[in-house]
């Protein structure tokens, strides 16, 4: 028995009213599309952000339903449409005019074109981006080996200390103990000059 394929029906282009309404909606919402930040938090924001441009997009109605997914792909690949068109005519010596579309003429006129397409991260289609995910960082022996060393000489230095503290405390304490003895030593001689300088009562002439 032979299998059955069934051939996936093919989705129909987008029109031209299509477009300028995705474009219109992108706009809108063009300062999270259009970021340039690379973190968890502001692929959620995007994700939300073509959830609603979807919503918003399928309300008018039309022949088709047209998926987030889809969506962002067809702007994507109107926008690197467009900027290759800017970059041939830039790049042309020649007086070449630049004819844009509706469509891409709101897509220029509102999101920055730049002729290097090179460095644009958004030249990948957007659903194929991954969120950030922070690698660890690989610390370098070296460092490794001088931080141990560094963290030695610091014990060694916090144990001179404390000894040092220890011998400043025993100075004071003998100093106190010295001028005490002194003060002892002095008050004896004074008793002992003062019984030496009494008449002898009992000394006959």
């Amino acid at each position: 028995m032979e299998k059955v394929t069934k051939k996936r029906k093919r989705r129909s282009n987008f029109t031209q009213e299509e477009i300028e309404r995705l474009v219109t909606l992108v706009n809108i919402r063009k300062d999270v599309i259009e970021s340039k930040r690379n973190d968890s938090a502001i692929w959620v924001e995007k994700e939300a952000a073509w959830k609603e441009v979807e919503r918003q997009f399928n309300s008018v109605g039309g022949k088709e339903y047209r998926e987030a997914k889809q969506l962002r792909f067809k702007y994507d690949a109107v926008r690197r449409g467009t900027r290759r068109r800017v970059k041939n005519v830039q790049g042309c010596n020649t007086s070449a005019s630049l004819t844009l579309a509706t469509g891409e003429k709101k897509l220029f006129d509102n999101v920055p074109i730049t002729a290097d397409l090179e460095d644009d991260v958004d030249a990948v289609p957007l659903a194929s981006q991954p969120p950030a995910i922070d690698k660890p960082i690989v610390r370098d022996p070296v460092d490794k080996l001088a931080e141990a060393k560094l963290e030695i000489l610091n014990l060694h230095k916090a144990i001179l200390e404390q000894e040092l503290a220890q011998k400043r405390e025993e100075f004071v304490h003998k100093k106190r103990l010295y001028e005490s003895v002194g003060v002892l030593n002095f008050l004896k001689m004074k008793i002992l000059m003062t019984e030496l300088e009494k008449p002898n009562n009992g000394m006959h002439m």
